[in-house]
């Protein structure tokens, strides 16, 4: 029982670190995120793009206080479970309709590359459908 314990206190505040570390990441190299956007998905409007490339790492940073300081961990949870989905997608997109893969070499986990990042982000999705139902909440 005391190893529950300590993995439902542990992997929210891992968690919340490593969506601090990529907010804080999109923010730094802002013109890197934004032309890597503007290159790698179908949207013309180039308004939209600078909302997504502000507004991605603000959710980011929000969603990792959440973990890292707000009593129920479980909206953060959630919250990442939905961002994940919507990066997913992104990899796909990128990965399988793409003609053209934008080239972001200063991006978290360099040495992974856009396939490494697509078995990361579904593996941290898989975790945290786990962590979830650890919890005692159930996923639909």
């Amino acid at each position: 029982m005391e190893t529950k314990k300590y993995i439902l206190k542990i992997s929210p505040v891992i968690v919340g670190i490593l969506f601090l570390y990529t907010g804080l990441r999109k923010l730094w190299e802002g013109d890197l995120f934004y032309h890597t956007l503007l290159n790698s998905i179908n949207i013309e409007n180039q308004l939209i793009i600078e909302g997504l490339s502000l507004g991605i790492p603000i959710v980011e940073i929000i969603t990792s206080l959440t973990l890292l300081f707000y009593p129920k961990k479980n909206i953060g949870l959630y919250t990442c479970l939905i961002v994940l989905i919507f990066y997913s997608g992104y990899l796909i997109n990128l990965l399988f309709f793409q003609e053209e893969i934008p080239c972001t070499c200063r991006t978290i986990l360099p040495l992974l590359g856009w396939y490494g990042h697509l078995y990361f982000t579904l593996s941290l999705f898989l975790f945290l459908i786990g962590l979830l139902q650890l919890r005692g909440l159930k996923i639909k």
